[in-house]
C-alpha cells in the first residue's frame, strides 16, 4: 500500500509530458473566486498568473504571502498558454516584503536552556538564533511554524521587528506545554 501512496503523490507532482518550466516574479495577491480564496501573481507586464500546487500546503503558503514580491518556480502547460492559465509552483523565494526589505525565512522551535522553555529561530541555512523570552507565551503554540522573519541581532537574541507565518506549527493548549 505504502508504494501505490508513493506513486500516486509522485504522479501529482509531475509535470505533464509537454509542460515547460517557468520562472516568474511579481507580487502575491489573494483573490475569490467562487467563495475559495487563492493566489495570484501580478506581473510587472500587470499579467495575473493563477498559482497553484500539487505539493502539500503550499497552496495556502502562497495565500499566505499577499502582498509579497516573489520569484516563482514551475511549470505551465505550454510557452504559448494563455495568461489566465495557471502555474504549478514547485517552489518560490521571498524578494521583497515592502520597502525593498529580504527577510529571512525559517522555522521557530523550542528548546530547554537552565530548566526553562525558550524559542529559537532556525533560518533556512540552518543558522539558529535565540528569540526575545517573552515569545515564549506570544508565539508557544506555533512551534514548528515556516515563518518568515525582519528583525536584528542584539545581546545574542534575535529581535524580530516584523514577522509573517507561512505555514502553521503544532498547535499546544498551553504556553508552558512541551511539544
Amino acid at each position: 500500500m505504502p508504494t501505490i501512496l508513493t506513486i500516486a503523490l509522485l504522479a501529482l507532482t509531475q509535470p505533464a509530458a509537454d509542460a515547460v518550466s517557468v520562472t516568474v516574479e511579481g507580487k502575491v495577491r489573494e483573490v475569490s473566486n467562487r467563495g475559495t480564496t487563492q493566489a495570484m501573481l501580478e506581473t510587472d507586464d500587470k499579467k495575473g498568473l493563477s498559482l497553484t500546487s500539487a505539493i502539500p500546503g503550499l497552496s495556502n503558503e502562497l495565500r499566505r504571502l499577499s502582498g509579497v514580491r516573489i520569484r516563482v518556480q514551475g511549470t505551465r502547460s505550454s510557452k504559448t498558454a494563455p495568461d489566465g492559465e495557471p502555474v504549478s509552483v514547485t517552489g518560490y523565494e521571498i524578494l521583497d516584503v515592502g520597502k525593498g526589505v529580504v527577510p529571512r525565512v525559517g522555522t521557530i522551535a523550542a528548546i530547554e536552556l537552565d530548566g526553562k522553555r525558550r524559542l529559537i529561530f532556525v533560518d533556512s541555512s540552518g543558522a539558529a538564533e535565540m528569540l526575545p523570552t517573552g515569545w515564549v507565551k506570544r508565539m508557544a503554540g506555533h512551534v514548528g511554524a515556516k515563518v518568515w522573519m525582519v528583525g536584528r541581532t542584539a545581546d545574542k537574541v534575535f529581535r524580530p521587528s516584523r514577522f509573517s507565518i507561512l505555514r502553521p506549527g503544532q498547535k499546544a493548549k498551553n504556553p508552558e506545554q512541551k511539544q
